[in-house]
């Protein structure tokens, strides 16, 4: 319960400072990416007999997704923010 409150004091503090001002907006198709290993294993492991897809392959494969679409979205957003 202490610590709560002390996150909402800080919270509070930083606010009437100025000094908390994120944009927590962020594209819609970002909370499917997490579901791409899951789709591959499943789709991979049932479906298609030929090819077989472990975990390590699908979570390789789940990262190089994700740093290709952040690229291509921060090379379209103008891509100067820092992380």
């Amino acid at each position: 319960m202490g610590d709560a409150r002390v996150r909402l004091l800080v919270s509070g503090l930083a606010e009437e400072s100025g000094q908390l001002s994120m944009d927590t907006s962020a594209p819609a198709y970002y909370g499917l990416l997490p579901l791409i290993p899951l789709v591959l294993i499943f789709t991979f492991s049932k479906l298609v007999n030929t090819i077989r897809v472990d975990i390590y392959n699908a979570i390789v494969i789940y990262l190089i997704v994700v740093l290709l679409v952040e690229m291509i979205h921060r090379r379209f957003q103008g891509g100067d923010e820092q992380v």
